[in-house]
């Protein structure tokens, strides 16, 4: 019952990360207190909680200190995302603190990546059958709030058209499965590819080849990095476990590739710069930072979007969002809440060891996707820090 139950909140978590579910003009389908919902249900069934003293005063403190804010910035602040956070992350804490006790710490990520699969699979077809060689044609439509209100034709609900990409071809489609933008898409396919690369023990390479090429398939720069990233750190450990020789070897190997890859990020960085996009990118690193500036330790108030208005050009003005979380975290939530989620980042790096080294590739990669993709306001986020907080206190708890 508990892992359909983690299936059930993974379904709901990917639908409520910027889905085209999620940005619906004409209806709220409430996904973020679905999965609040399910998580709560999820903690009945996963059997009563017994969560260590340490554990208990941080999820408390945490609650107080998310409460302090809320109510500072209570006619600023975006209100249905804040109470997310402030009642989601001492829930999740309990969750991740059960399914601890159980051996079933890493589950819920099992779980996304299994259904990010399944939606990999099928946009994989759609994307290929009918928007590159349009041998079959959309039957539906939705309209979205996504930056601004658009009209989305799908296939079947299972597939959305959104853009073309104007960086590795003209005309080229870009493959955003159900998701508001092919980097909506990127984000859980990365997430998907860390769980496969970082948390299992065994990595399956028919999994991870599926997942890079609908990376690819995204069209996503970010995503490219992201691959290029993950290489980098597997090659790491993969050196740390063998011989000199072997050593030797792949770091001749390494001498002679590093190079052409160096060339190859460098010419698709140069294309992506030459973008819209990449324009758009730039202003909101600079945006994020500007509204900072004006109240550094509250910011804005967690969530509100509308403050970059100000701070773009005139030609973005119905375009309204952020794209990337990192600033959005500190320009809307200011350093009161900045500080918080670069903990939930750094803690994890400079506390595992042992067995749990293999994860720290997970929350640099969480930490990557933070820099370049935007999810600030999604339960995910939450997710992330929750899972880093009860990863953190588990190690302590074994050491002692």
């Amino acid at each position: 019952m508990i892992k359909v139950l983690l299936y059930l909140l993974a379904c709901f978590l990917i639908l409520d990360g910027n889905s085209m579910y999620h940005s619906l003009a004409d209806r709220d389908l409430n996904l973020q207190w679905i999965c609040l919902a399910v998580a709560f249900v999820t903690i009945i069934f996963s059997g009563k909680s017994k969560m260590s003293a340490s554990m208990f005063a941080v999820s408390y403190i945490l609650f107080i200190y998310f409460g302090v804010y809320f109510l500072l910035k209570y006619n600023d602040v975006n209100k249905g995302v804040y109470i997310g956070i402030l009642i989601g992350v001492p829930m999740l804490l309990i969750l991740f603190s059960n399914l601890k006790q159980l051996e079933m710490e890493y589950d819920l990520f099992y779980c996304v990546e299994d259904i990010v699969l399944i939606l990999s699979i099928v946009s994989l077809f759609f994307w290929l059958v009918g928007e590159v060689f349009g041998l079959i044609h959309t039957n539906m439509s939705v309209i979205t709030i996504w930056g601004q209100i658009r009209r989305r034709e799908g296939y079947f609900g299972l597939q959305f058209v959104t853009d073309y990409s104007n960086s590795f071809g003209r005309g080229l489609p870009i493959n955003s499965g159900i998701f508001t933008e092919g980097p909506m898409f990127c984000l859980w396919l990365c997430i998907a590819l860390s769980t496969e690369l970082f948390l299992k023990k065994r990595t399956k390479k028919a999994r991870v080849i599926l997942l890079v090429m609908t990376i690819l398939s995204t069209l996503s720069t970010t995503g490219i990095f992201y691959i290029a990233l993950c290489v980098a750190i597997k090659y790491i450990d993969y050196m740390k476990k063998r011989t000199s020789l072997w050593k030797i070897i792949m770091t001749l190997i390494l001498i002679m590739t590093l190079p052409i890859a160096i060339a190859t990020l460098q010419q698709i960085y140069m294309l992506k710069a030459g973008t819209s996009s990449y324009f758009t990118r730039l202003q909101d690193y600079r945006a994020g930072y500007l509204i900072w500036k004006e109240s550094p330790v509250l910011g804005s108030g967690y969530g509100d979007i509308l403050s970059l208005q100000k701070y773009v050009l005139a030609s973005r003005a119905g375009n309204v969002g952020f794209s990337n979380s990192i600033t959005a975290i500190l320009g809307t939530g200011g350093l009161w809440n900045f500080i918080i989620y670069i903990l939930s980042i750094v803690l994890p790096l400079i506390r595992h060891d042992g067995e749990n080294a293999r994860v720290k590739g997970f929350f640099i990669a969480y930490a990557f996707l933070t820099i370049f993709l935007i999810f600030f306001a999604r339960i995910i986020m939450v997710v992330f820090f929750a899972f880093s907080l009860s990863r953190v206190k588990s190690v302590s708890n074994e050491k002692n």
